[in-house]
This record gives C-alpha cells, sequence and structure tokens, in this order.
C-alpha cells in the first residue's frame, strides 16, 4: 500500500467525513489553529500519530480518528484539552476524554 502524508496547518476546520476511507492516509500535518473536525474525519485510513494544537477544542467522537492511531499529543497550551501518556483528559484532568485505539504498551491512567 502506498503512503501518504497531508499538511493541513493552514486549517482551522476539518469538515465531515474529509478524509474518510483514504486508507494512505498515515501521516498528517495539524496547526495550532485547528478548532476543530467533524465526525469521522479521519475515520478509515491509516493514521498513527496526530498532535492537536492549541486551538483545537472540538468534542472528540468515537470515530474522529481511526483504530490504527497509537500516537495522540496536545499543545500544553491548550485550553481545554491535557495529554500524558496517550490519554487525552479534559483541562482539569479530571475526566479521560480519548485514548487511541491502538496505543503500544500499557497506558498509566492519572486519577
Amino acid at each position: 500500500m502506498r503512503r501518504a502524508a497531508a499538511d493541513l496547518s493552514a486549517a482551522t476546520f476539518i469538515d465531515e467525513y474529509a478524509f474518510y476511507g483514504t486508507a494512505a492516509l498515515t501521516e498528517v500535518t495539524l496547526g495550532e489553529a485547528l478548532a476543530s473536525m467533524g465526525e469521522g474525519a479521519f475515520e478509515e485510513t491509516s493514521l498513527v500519530r496526530v498532535h492537536l494544537g492549541k486551538a483545537f477544542s472540538s468534542a472528540f467522537e468515537s470515530s474522529l480518528f481511526p483504530e490504527t492511531l497509537e500516537e495522540i499529543t496536545v499543545s500544553a497550551e491548550n485550553p481545554s484539552y491535557a495529554c500524558v501518556g496517550n490519554v487525552v483528559y479534559d483541562r482539569g484532568m479530571s475526566e479521560i476524554v480519548f485514548i487511541p485505539y491502538a496505543v503500544k504498551g500499557s497506558v498509566l491512567f492519572r486519577l
């Protein structure tokens, strides 16, 4: 399978199902200005890692990212979310919001 990357560093919004079914998509560059993504934006892709910038405030839907996602990071300047060890929390670290499906190894939860 051919691998593809997408540079979306200038995007502020990604529409619903924008990359749905783009199986070759393994890497995407999201900019600090990206505020939201529609449901299923990267569903059925082969994306393995993603970084969410300081402006990202979209709700996490179960279909937002594919089952191949192994790694997620969030900007330390993000006012809505925090990320520790591939686990995305609300900013107050009181609620787990998202864990990638394909995380390798163990995941430690902060209680």
